[in-house]
């Protein structure tokens, strides 16, 4: 099971994400943030903007999946994408993460 950090632009970008991922099956839920501000260096220059963090959980069969899902549809040229892979956790949840994120038939 992994925990994937991203960052987006506002509040529709991580809900439309997250909306996609859940409804593809590539992530079983989504935490959304309120914005914070971010301070970080790109073009040459620090910049200072307001960004929202989301975590979405994913099995490590649908990572590669949820990455590309999310570069795919990000308004980031080089989008923020962590993934924490969890050691241990409830083993119930755990396995709600891995059904919730099993391919269709």
């Amino acid at each position: 099971m992994y925990s994937v950090y991203v960052t987006c632009s506002d509040h529709p970008e991580a809900e439309r994400i997250a909306s996609l991922a859940i409804e593809k099956r590539m992530a079983a839920c989504a935490n959304i943030f309120q914005a914070h501000q971010s301070l970080y260096w790109w073009d040459g220059a620090v910049q200072n903007d307001d960004e929202v963090a989301m975590i979405l959980k994913t099995s490590g069969e649908r990572y590669k999946d949820l990455e590309t899902l999310i570069k795919d549809n990000h308004s980031y040229d080089v989008p923020c994408i962590v993934a924490m892979k969890a050691e241990q956790g409830n083993p119930a949840f755990l396995e709600w993460i891995e059904q919730s994120t099993k391919y269709e038939e």
